[in-house]
């Protein structure tokens, strides 16, 4: 099934479901080699020439490695059950070739493994959840709206949505300045292999930018607290990993295969970095990510966080801006949490004189997590990702069917060059260098890969947070004042942190006029009141 839908979470998922053991994480490779292994059928002439090209390409590409790398399985774990399977399986093709037959292997088999994986996920379900609705639709709450006219309103938004076929399950919450619930509202499934499953009001949805919010708020927090100001360049003394030293170390810039006028100057506009540029989307390092990005090594906030460090030992993994700090407004959609963290686990340690290593999850236990309300932390609030100990059902991560998906295209590029095919048509051959560097990554591209088990509990500071709806509004009541004990921010640090900083619309308009703003802010800008704030996302009302 994962090879069928590009799936490239899943397919690690099924490699444990097996039991394969592999030496390293290579999800592009994989994918290609198992949808090599599921190909289509085709008559014989047509066979060889795919298996020639593909055992060519397959020798180039071992001929690169070292010894002991060749083989990607660890073959003492090498499952006993697949060797049955792949023997069949290419006794079919075999078969297939042999009668000169031409069929869509994977088309064939696609809706039985869909319906083997999901019967046995309702099996997990019932077995781990005592809730008993088996009927889509809304189901009774933890907490009942007191407002039945927004209520029915909503409810007759949502009752369009899924007739326009637009939904798959939503959670809505309104809470008012004092705290009490107005509207809270579950309806629909849990999407994916779970749409058997209804959507409840405690289910955890993955809150993709939403988890900014709370990174954003323990910045806040901590400049409130003195352990940091918003202005100090942060290489100056709470991170001073993230560049180290005035000049550029001897070979850097040709590690990164750049002259040494442009290197010094980019490391300069590094160590102007602040707190207040990443906060504010300028710190220049927009579209920065680790060299050797994983979904495994993405779970990690702190091995991360380490690629913004200068390594002597791997100059060319080397992350530098491409703008001076505070140039322009670019969103950092997954750079942000990893500067976040590096600056304020790096000031934590400062302060308390910690000469171990302090995780950005302890950070969040320590200054924030003890300051919330037990309505946000009971009714499902998990920014640091995982699923509360099995306390919460959790959702899955959709594309519709008529998605352009980019991690897809550049997937089955790939492959075509493999079997040594021409590249599938015009909407192949348009890829620029940006959607090329994604090669090995495409992973990167595909939303989907959060619902596999290494991304289920991944710590991304900028988008792995799992939330309800309504531990979600209770938290944004928390930070606004409404907290029990006392305010988690001042009323002088919260004015400026929802301060704003940059109109969306209007950095939009800039970047169609010509400008090189990032193209990920055009996704906030649906309409004239999206704004970004010192760290937050602000509507206007």
């Amino acid at each position: 099934y994962a090879a069928a839908t590009l799936d490239f979470g899943m397919l690690l998922d099924s490699y444990k479901a097996v039991g394969f053991k592999l030496k390293r994480e290579d999800v592009a490779e994989d994918m290609e080699a198992m949808r090599m292994f599921l190909r289509d059928i085709v008559p014989s002439k047509q066979s060889r020439k795919q298996m020639k090209a593909y055992m060519k390409h397959d020798k180039k590409r071992m001929a690169k490695r070292k010894k002991g790398e060749k083989i990607p399985v660890e073959t003492k774990a090498y499952p006993g059950e697949f060797f049955f399977f792949v023997r069949v399986n290419e006794l079919l093709h075999g078969l297939g070739s042999k009668m000169e037959i031409g069929m869509p292997y994977l088309d064939v088999c696609k809706p039985y493994a869909e319906s083997g994986l999901m019967k046995s996920l309702a099996q997990k379900e019932r077995s781990s959840t005592t809730t008993t609705a088996t009927v889509v639709g809304s189901f009774p709450s933890q907490l009942e709206g007191k407002d039945n006219l927004l209520t029915k309103k909503l409810q007759r938004v949502i009752a369009e949505l899924q007739i326009e076929n637009k939904l798959e399950g939503i959670q809505v919450c309104v809470l008012d300045r004092e705290g009490e619930c107005l509207v809270n509202l579950s309806w629909g499934t849990l999407g994916g292999l779970k749409k058997f499953t209804p959507m409840t009001d405690d289910a955890l949805v993955l809150g993709f930018s939403c988890t900014k919010a709370i990174a954003a708020t323990m910045a806040h927090l901590m400049v409130q607290e003195g352990y940091l100001s918003y202005d100090e360049p942060v290489c100056n003394r709470v991170w001073s990993n993230f560049c180290p030293t005035a000049r550029i170390p001897d070979g850097l810039a040709s590690a990164l295969e750049i002259s040494d006028e442009e290197a010094q100057t980019r490391w300069n506009w590094k160590r102007e970095v602040t707190l207040r540029h990443i906060l504010s989307h300028k710190a220049g390092l927009w579209s920065a990510m680790p060299h050797k990005m994983t979904i495994k090594s993405m779970g990690s906030c702190e091995d991360c966080t380490k690629a913004f460090e200068y390594n002597p030992d791997a100059p060319e993994a080397t992350l530098l801006p491409t703008k001076q700090a505070g140039e322009s407004t670019e969103y950092h959609f997954m750079s942000f949490g990893w500067l976040v963290a590096g600056t304020l686990c790096g000031a934590y340690k400062k302060k308390h004189r910690v000469h171990h290593d302090v995780t950005f999850a302890q950070l969040y236990e320590k200054l924030l997590a003890c300051r919330l309300s037990s309505k946000t932390l009971k009714f499902g609030f998990q920014p640091c990702g995982g699923d509360g100990n099995g306390r919460h059902r959790t959702a899955q991560v959709v594309i519709g069917g008529d998605t352009i998906s980019a991690s897809r295209m550049i997937q089955q590029r790939r492959e075509f060059e493999a079997v040594g095919r021409s590249d599938g048509g015009e909407a192949q051959r348009n890829f620029g260098q940006v959607m090329e560097s994604f090669r090995g990554k495409e992973f990167l591209l595909d939303s989907r890969i959060w619902n596999c088990d290494v991304a289920l509990n991944a710590n991304v500071p900028s988008a792995g947070g799992r939330f309800s709806a309504l531990g979600l509004a209770h938290f944004y009541h928390d930070v606004g004042g409404g907290n029990d004990n006392d305010d988690i921010l001042t009323r002088a640090h919260l004015e400026q942190a929802t301060a704003p900083v940059v109109d969306t619309t209007t950095t939009m308009q800039q970047q169609q006029n010509g400008g090189d703003a990032a193209a990920s802010i055009m996704m906030m800008a649906h309409d004239n009141r999206t704004m970004l704030g010192f760290g937050y996302q602000l509507i206007r009302f």
